[in-house]
């Protein structure tokens, strides 16, 4: 579903697998594609696509254009000109942010997905159950955590 904020009116979008849920619908700036992610094996792997948009209908299946892989991949969101799609994968063993490069006019992928940011380590990290996103015309805010911790020492004081 789909929220105007302005009128609070909603519109259904018309986009079904037979099979598997599809999460992370994600309108290109130009409204005329979508990026989307299919949950598949539990929701912990999952194909990405792009599909062309008409209004609130999304092309058949059959003309959906898969990126990526079948790897954990997540949190889609595109470049503010569409030549882009950001994804957050665990491709690499850590969750980092990747870049597809897309053909302006097809949304065909050009070459294979790069990384844009590596997290890797055991201070920092995305967590992408809780990871939100802003995108503006040069930058991408999104939100890191990091662990750290402390070990303290005292002495146990006896008792008289």
């Amino acid at each position: 579903m789909l929220l105007d904020a302005e009128t609070g009116q909603t519109e259904e979008i018309e986009l079904r697998h037979p099979e598997h849920p599809v999460h992370v619908l994600r309108f290109s700036p130009d409204q005329q594609w979508v990026a989307f992610k299919l949950f598949m094996a539990g929701g912990l792997k999952g194909t990405m696509f792009i599909a062309r948009a008409d209004g609130y209908r999304i092309a058949e299946q059959s003309e959906w254009i898969p990126l990526a892989d079948k790897l954990w991949n997540n949190r889609n969101w595109w470049s503010p000109d569409g030549s882009i799609l950001y994804f957050l994968s665990f491709r690499d063993g850590f969750t980092c942010i990747w870049k597809q490069r897309l053909n302006p006019e097809t949304k065909q992928p050009i070459g294979e997905p790069e990384a844009l940011q590596h997290f890797h380590g055991e201070t920092r990290n995305v967590n992408p159950l809780a990871f939100g996103y802003g995108m503006a015309a040069d930058r991408l805010y999104f939100p890191m955590s990091e662990a750290k911790g402390n070990i303290w020492l005292a002495e146990p004081v006896e008792k008289e």
